[in-house]
């Protein structure tokens, strides 16, 4: 079931974390983009109980 709730992590290590938990076998849903409209670099992953979880740094 999908959540409609937002987890948001704010790090400057979006891509560490990234590659972190790819690597123990975390599948994301978006992987690290930059968003022009927010001014944000982001990905979205989902956490065991379908709740989507945001990592993200402000540019």
């Amino acid at each position: 079931m999908r959540k409609s709730y937002i987890f948001t992590l704010v790090t400057q290590q979006v891509d560490e974390w990234f590659e972190y938990l790819q690597k123990r076998g975390v599948e994301f849903e978006k992987p690290p983009t930059f968003n022009e409209k927010y001014q944000i670099y982001h990905c979205f992953l989902r956490d065991p109980d379908g709740y989507l979880i945001e990592i993200q740094r402000f540019a």
